[in-house]
């Protein structure tokens, strides 16, 4: 047996520019504040991106004072919400231009995050010279394969065999091989073979060998003409790629580490009545010129209230100055055509001043039925002129239709619970019409939400704001697969689920409970010795209770035997010596468990209760 490898290789750009910054003077570090320092240049490194940083400084600076000039990186911890040297050991990292030797120079193998450079300078004269610091980097995207480098594998199949000396190769799957050696085309690579048993074994330069074994049978004979098989197994691994290899067979494939799992989402959808707050607005006058016994009415447009209308909103008389005035304020319903009822009314009586609002009627207040409706105002008055204005402000909400009230969406990770098992796998959505790469920032829009999704999975999920109105819960699914670099592919999903509430939403019942319930007539009471007696004046006792309208009546006891005996009966109600001869002690009964029993004190089970009414 013997492995081989595929080395996946990066797509690198070259030269992504990252900025430039000027310098009057290059700032001191001494007594600098690392953290609040403004005057850099900042960049990021993608999510599953390296980059190489390219630097270069123009200021004039002799070889004898490199080493007082430096570039200083920084680097962003979320976590701190500080800025940290490339390393996370502190708070820059600060390298001297002598280390490079000269003004520019490589910072090699920066890692995904946000970062920050600038010049910065530590001589004894406190500021260094002007200049221009200039950044690019050299950019590998370790998300998409940028090539493949064979690693190719060298040994001999005869050297571990025990076989007399001699023996040499005489063909390997059927083709015949000599000292020259031969090539044989395997299904994920090419073997060179030579009849003393020396090869070498190079993968093809893809991803489709990645995990697969390539076999050769070979033949071996030796000096006296006998011979014997044997194969060689070829698996081909990566560094690039996770996988495990069977410890009993080696010509099975390997097992990637390779798997998707679904996801799911919550949000939720608070309904709303539509309203509309101008559904009926109207101003008017009532005007008085001066005269003896005048009257000025106003009436409004009519309008028309629904079974599924909610009213409010409010009608009010104003005045800016009146004096020996007086008027009323309605609100009237028409009966039929023509004829008017008055529903609600407010009246006002003005001596004299500048009153404001003086009679005013609030609709959320009447509850009013569907109908047609308007508004009528009077002004009565004396000698001098009274002007009011009647301003009608009517606002519904419709309680048969809905719209959007609030919203809350979710948000998550899909690849946080799948084995991507490369760093090369390729992550793609269903964009309604087909899979397409995530290499940055994607919507997708579903029926219920948008879904923003980006390349290292994390997703955001937002409702529309223009939604119909729903009263179960709603799902929605989201589809997205991974490539493998070998080819495999995985698909998987989000299913966001969308629970409704509010305006049209029949409430939930939150619990459910058994009612304990136990028939009267499944309670035997074992017949008493007492007689059973009553009187006419007990019946009269009871019809003054029912009848009287006076609040407290008292009845004696022997009263309430009236309210177990029937009006007219067959129940011989005699002496006492003569029902008691009617009546037999009745055989020892068990009494039901009372299932409220756990409810009474074993005090209160012995005690004698009195009744007063």
């Amino acid at each position: 047996m013997a492995t081989a490898e595929v080395t996946l290789l990066p797509t690198v750009t070259e030269d992504v520019p990252l900025g430039s910054d000027t310098y009057l003077a290059v700032v001191s570090l001494a007594g600098l504040d690392l953290q609040l320092f403004a005057d850099t240049i900042e960049f990021d490194v993608e999510t599953g991106h390296t980059q190489d940083l390219n630097f270069d400084f123009s200021g004039l600076i002799g070889a004898d004072v490199l080493g007082d000039y430096n570039l200083v990186v920084q680097k962003w911890d979320p976590s701190t919400q500080q800025w940290t040297s490339i390393e996370g050991g502190g708070p820059a990292t600060i390298l001297s231009l002598s280390l490079f030797g000269g003004t520019s120079g490589t910072v090699p193998g920066l890692e995904p995050g946000e970062y920050r450079a600038f010049m910065g300078f530590n001589g004894l004269l406190g500021v260094g010279v002007g200049g221009t610091l200039t950044l690019d980097g050299t950019d590998y995207d370790f998300t998409e394969i940028g090539g493949y480098d064979p690693v190719a594998v060298s040994g001999n199949v005869i050297d571990n065999d025990v076989v007399p000396a001699g023996t040499t190769v005489q063909s390997v799957d059927g083709q015949a091989v000599d000292e020259d050696g031969v090539t044989i085309q395997g299904d994920f690579g090419e073997l060179l073979i030579r009849s003393d048993g020396s090869y070498t074994y190079t993968p093809f330069a893809n991803g489709a060998g990645i995990g697969q074994v390539d076999r050769f049978d070979y033949v071996v004979t030796d000096a006296d003409g006998n011979t014997g098989t044997a194969t060689l197994y070829v698996q081909i691994g990566s560094d690039n790629v996770t996988m495990t290899w069977s410890d009993t067979d080696p010509g099975l494939p390997a097992t990637l580490e390779f798997a998707t799992t679904g996801d799911s989402a919550d949000a939720s959808i608070i309904w709303s009545n539509v309203t509309d707050d101008d559904f009926f607005t109207a101003t008017g006058s009532t005007l008085l010129s001066g005269g003896l016994g005048q009257t000025s009415t106003y009436t409004s447009d009519s309008f028309v209230i629904t079974d599924s209308m909610e009213v409010s909103g409010s009608i009010n008389v104003s005045v800016l100055l009146a004096a020996l005035s007086n008027g009323v304020l309605y609100l009237e319903q028409e009966t039929t055509p023509g004829n008017w009822q008055q529903v609600a009314s407010d009246s006002f009586n003005i001596i004299v001043g500048g009153l404001g609002t003086v009679a005013s009627i609030d609709l959320a207040e009447l509850d009013l039925l569907a109908g047609t409706y308007r508004v009528r105002s009077t002004l009565s008055g004396t000698l001098v002129n009274v002007s009011a204005t009647i301003t009608t402000d009517i606002d519904v909400t419709y309680t048969d239709q809905y719209e959007v009230g609030t919203t809350t969406g979710d948000s998550g990770n899909l690849l946080t619970n799948d084995d991507l098992g490369s760093t090369f796998t390729q992550f793609q959505i269903f964009d309604g019409t087909s899979f397409v790469d995530v290499t940055g920032t994607r919507t997708i829009d579903g029926e219920y939400g948008t879904l923003t999704i980006n390349a290292d999975g994390s997703y955001s999920y937002e409702l529309h704001p223009d939604l119909t109105h729903f009263t179960t819960s709603q799902t929605e699914t989201f589809e997205y697969q991974l490539i493998h670099p070998s080819g495999a592919v995985e698909q998987s999903s989000l299913v966001v689920t969308v629970d409704p509430s509010g305006a049209g939403v029949p409430d939930q019942a939150m619990m459910f409970v058994a009612e304990d319930i136990t028939g009267l007539d499944s309670i035997d009471v074992a017949a008493s010795d007492d007689p059973f007696t009553s009187s006419q004046d007990s019946d009269d006792e009871l019809s003054r209770l029912i009848e009287e309208d006076s609040e407290e009546l008292t009845v004696p006891l022997e009263g309430l035997a009236a309210l177990s005996e029937p009006e007219e009966g067959d129940a011989d109600l005699g002496s006492t010596e003569e029902s008691a001869g009617l009546v037999e002690t009745p055989d020892p009964v068990e009494l039901p468990v009372d299932p409220f029993g756990h409810l009474v004190a074993e005090d209160e089970l012995n005690s004698t209760h009195s009744t007063v009414i």
